[in-house]
């Protein structure tokens, strides 16, 4: 089973929320919080895969 590195996942976490701050900024129509809600509930099915 392979190991998740907290540092790595702040980072990706990171990336992704400040891309999608961006997108945000060029198309203030998307839902943000959607898409952040969408992505949180990705990540956490990819944890419990690997527990």
């Amino acid at each position: 089973m392979a190991t998740v590195d907290p540092e790595r996942a702040a980072r990706i976490l990171l990336a992704a929320t400040d891309a999608l701050q961006l997108q945000w900024l060029l198309e203030p129509d998307i839902d943000m919080a959607a898409d952040l809600t969408a992505l949180y509930g990705v990540l956490m099915a990819a944890l419990r895969d690997h527990t």
